[in-house]
């Protein structure tokens, strides 16, 4: 489950690109299967 204030804010991200948020998703996911994002420990809570 995505936390409302969570979901809110990839709305708005993908808004401002003008893609959908599944698409925004793909392409997060595609960067974190690529390396090409920062490690973040703290989110895997």
């Amino acid at each position: 489950m995505i936390e409302e204030e969570n979901k809110n804010k990839a709305i708005e991200i993908a808004k401002k690109r003008g893609i959908s948020v599944g698409r925004l998703f793909e392409y997060w996911l595609s960067q974190e299967l690529n390396g090409s994002l920062p490690k973040d420990d703290s989110s895997e809570s």
